[in-house]
């Protein structure tokens, strides 16, 4: 009898003595008040900076997947923006760690520049080229079509957004079942493409459509390009890691 007992004893022994292994909710909602700390490598950091700041985080738990989006406002009237799809996988009760992966979208914003500083004005020393190449009558025509879409491209180039691989962990302590105060740590590789980036790519390619439409030969073409700040991307400054830590109050409904 004691040997048919002694498996069911060390079953149900187990269960008592173990730490709680990974749980995998039906369903659970949530939202959190937060403050992060950010940094990174790469183009777009060294324009946005070490920056602490606060604000929220929403998201949905679904057995293994998370779903969930959160917004900062960060000094100098700057924001940052993340989108986040992947799985995680929690341990405990009371107090909880969860360990996650995610594929990400990521948004920076930057100040508001100063109004017309693209705006598109040839030297003397241009328009006297352009003129010695027997192009003077499309001067005026050239300012006023790149003038017209100035303003867009120094709305673009506030901005920076691409996408990430990511991995946060965090530890939650649950006053009651519906609130937690927590600490997080998120590293991530990134792929950022600057909206200065952007937008200097966005001229090359119009004063290169416009360069054939008007058959502009090559010497002109390039004091255009010149005068406007066009230029291809160099896509090998677009890479880096960024890191990001925390501390978080989270309210959470669930199944």
């Amino acid at each position: 009898m004691k040997l048919r007992l002694r498996p069911a004893v060390l079953v149900a022994a187990s269960a008592l003595l173990a730490p709680t292994f990974a749980q995998a909710d039906l369903l659970t909602l949530w939202a959190a008040g937060k403050g992060t700390y950010l940094s990174g490598t790469g183009d777009v950091f060294e324009t946005f900076g070490d920056q602490a700041g606060g604000g929220v985080e929403v998201g949905v738990h679904v057995l293994f997947l998370d779903v969930w989006a959160d917004l900062y406002a960060m000094p100098d009237s700057q924001f940052f923006f993340s989108a986040n799809v992947g799985p995680s996988f929690s341990f405990g009760d009371d107090l909880k760690l969860t360990l996650g992966a995610y594929a990400s979208f990521l948004m920076f914003v930057f100040p508001e520049a100063e109004k017309g500083r693209n705006q598109l004005q040839f030297s003397a020393d241009d328009r006297a080229a352009i003129e010695a190449a027997g192009y003077a009558d499309d001067i005026g025509s050239i300012e006023a079509a790149y003038n017209n879409n100035a303003e867009d491209l120094e709305d673009l180039e506030r901005t920076a957004f691409g996408i990430a691989a990511r991995a946060r962990a965090s530890v939650e302590y649950y006053f009651v079942p519906l609130l937690a105060l927590g600490v997080e740590g998120i590293v991530g590789y990134h792929y950022l493409l600057s909206g200065e980036d952007a937008a200097s790519g966005a001229k090359n390619e119009a004063i290169t459509k416009t360069a054939k439409e008007r058959n502009l030969p090559d010497e002109v073409t390039d004091i255009v390009r010149k005068a406007v700040g066009a230029k291809e991307v160099d896509k090998d400054n677009l890479t880096g890691l960024h890191y990001q830590a925390g501390l978080y109050l989270k309210l959470k409904f669930g199944l």
